[in-house]
């Protein structure tokens, strides 16, 4: 906990709107690429999608209104040791970590 750690995250961020290129907010996890819906005629459907430098480009799907392109982040964060409580009745387990985006 000296230095940074990588946190990778299992939250779904997402970006959407009517275009096909999606400058991601953050950095996508490398073990997960990001992936597309397209809203057709009210609902969602998986599109083709591909991610370089930042940039996902989602294939276009005909009569979508609307897409979507939904990623899990990766951060670089300074975090202290996790705060854990454990009660063996209830067994019963948390804990909970403060991090800041380094």
């Amino acid at each position: 906990f000296s230095g940074p750690l990588e946190l990778r995250t299992t939250k779904v961020r997402i970006v959407q709107g009517a275009g096909l290129e999606y400058e991601l907010p953050c950095t996508p996890r490398p073990d997960l690429p990001p992936w597309a819906y397209a809203l057709v005629d009210g609902r969602l459907r998986r599109a083709a999608c591909s991610t370089l430098d930042g940039v996902t480009t989602v294939t276009a799907v005909d009569g979508a209104t609307q897409y979507q392109v939904w990623f899990m982040p990766v951060y670089s964060v300074m975090a202290t040791p996790p705060d854990e409580t454990q009660d063996h009745v209830s067994r019963t387990h948390s804990w909970s970590l403060r991090w800041e985006e380094a």
